[in-house]
């Protein structure tokens, strides 16, 4: 963001910044408590990834499975279980199964409700207005940008559906090969009935299965 020079603009320009942010955080928790209320969600989402100078962009669709902090995602070529603490990533093509105790940040990348954890603590954000979408379907936009220079991502998008007050699409901008997440979610059902135990991968089912553990 280019800074403006004459003191007239930098005057008004900060109390500007504080309501803009303001109303950000305020969405947020918003969307945050309509979280809370849906209890475990299952949803449909579409996810696209690219890489900076290449054409061709990585899209498929999948579903994802959310309990608190435990997750469960279902793709075409893997599945992840997270319980809270461990994850296993299981990949259809080459039959294995990695273990691991990731990050805060590995799982940001992948897991939309981790936004309200960060933004609280570790983020600058912004709001960028309301938008229509499908025709139809406001939301608002908002920009987080992540206050650890360190870290791999650069920059999140999200808009927070005016209805529902979900997230309905995250754009991650990471620093490394220019990559780009594009998620859109597109349907939600809330308050399901899921067992723990889908959050924890299954050796039963897969039984030929290459462990590998990296904790």
């Amino acid at each position: 963001m280019k800074h403006k020079i004459l003191i007239f603009f930098i005057i008004f320009a900060i109390p500007a910044a504080a309501q803009n942010s303001a109303e950000a955080r305020a969405m947020l928790e918003k969307s945050e408590q309509s979280f809370k209320k849906s209890g475990a969600i299952t949803a449909q989402f579409t996810i696209d990834i690219r890489e900076s100078g290449r054409a061709h962009t990585q899209s498929f669709d999948g579903t994802i499975t959310i309990k608190g902090d435990k997750f469960n995602i279902e793709s075409p070529d893997h599945s992840i279980w997270f319980d809270g603490v461990t994850q296993w990533v299981y990949s259809s093509e080459t039959g294995e199964v990695n273990i691991s105790e990731p990050g805060e940040e590995e799982i940001q990348a992948i897991n939309p409700t981790i936004i309200y954890r960060i933004y609280k603590k570790n983020c600058t954000i912004n709001y960028d207005g309301e938008k229509t979408i499908d025709g139809t379907r406001k939301v608002s936009k908002i920009t987080l940008i992540p206050k650890n220079k360190k870290q791999d991502i650069k920059k999140i998008t999200l808009h927070i559906d005016h209805g529902s007050l979900l997230p309905v699409y995250l754009h991650i901008h990471f620093k490394n090969n220019g990559l780009e997440n594009e998620i859109y979610i597109n349907s939600y059902k809330t308050n399901q009935e899921i067992p723990d135990t889908k959050f924890i991968f299954d050796t039963s089912q897969y039984p030929n299965a290459e462990i590998i553990d990296l904790r």
